[in-house]
């Protein structure tokens, strides 16, 4: 079956995301996140593609940008390269990298814009880190900091529809990033992980590891089942709300247990 073509943004600006092969994790350490960030900095410097937000999982990325001249797609593919490059190198491995073609949505609206923000900086907060929107590899930071922020000339442009009195965009812009998303975004599209393979997947590791109702429940059993859901984690690219579903965890014991280390 041939590809489905694109859809063209009128405004120029797209959410992209690109998944490790298999949905495996492709950035597994500090070292790895930084290269791929020391990347984008890289190639937004020579192409003049705008940045608008941008968080580096363990094996996933998300960006919104901007198209300024040089296509898209180029900019994604050669990124993706230099990093499977260096991936590759590093773990003396060869073969893909990344899931396919890079996954991409257009952002047509003012509304939709701030949201994808949201969603873009909320993914450490679902995923169940500690340290949430400031997570270190995420945007969200240069967002509130002014400092950061100088960086980025893009932060500043989607500051000023806030507020044109800086200290009271960063107030709103933090309230904001707070609030509930209730939209369907790229990642909640119906071609990744379903709930019939990650439930397959799910009963596969339950099966090997051999775990019971009892084990998953035991307070004794912490470390393991926190190794357990972030590795399903990874594989399935699920929140810590949807693993707890997934097992019939609690929602608030899910999250704490991702936490551990």
């Amino acid at each position: 079956m041939p590809r489905q073509a694109r859809r063209h943004s009128q405004s120029g600006i797209y959410h992209v995301m690109l998944r490790g092969n298999e949905k495996k994790a492709i950035f597994k350490a500090a070292e790895d996140k930084n290269k791929f960030l020391d990347l984008i900095n890289q190639k937004v410097r020579e192409t003049g593609i705008k940045l608008y937000a941008y968080c580096i999982m363990d094996n996933h990325v998300h960006l919104l940008l901007r198209e300024t001249g040089e296509p898209l797609g180029a900019v994604i593919q050669r990124m993706g390269t230099a990093y499977a490059q260096y991936y590759n190198q590093k773990h003396e491995r060869v073969g893909h990298v990344f899931q396919d073609r890079f996954r991409s949505e257009v952002v047509e609206d003012e509304r939709y814009l701030y949201a994808v923000i949201r969603y873009i900086h909320n993914n450490p907060v679902k995923a169940g880190y500690l340290r949430g929107r400031h997570y270190p590899w995420s945007s969200y930071l240069f967002y509130i900091d002014e400092r950061k922020r100088q960086k980025w000339p893009e932060f500043e442009e989607i500051l000023r529809m806030f507020s044109e009195n800086q200290n009271q965009a960063v107030r709103l812009f933090m309230s904001f990033q707070s609030q509930q998303d209730d939209g369907v975004f790229l990642e909640d599209g119906p071609d990744i992980c379903s709930i019939g393979e990650a439930k397959a997947l799910a009963a596969r590791y339950l099966e090997k590891g051999h775990w019971t109702d009892e084990k998953l429940a035991s307070p004794e059993q912490a470390p393991e089942t926190s190794e357990l859901l972030r590795q399903l984690q990874q594989d399935t690219g699920f929140s810590a709300r949807k693993l707890a579903d997934l097992l019939g965890l609690g929602r608030e014991r899910t999250r704490r247990l991702l936490k551990l280390k």
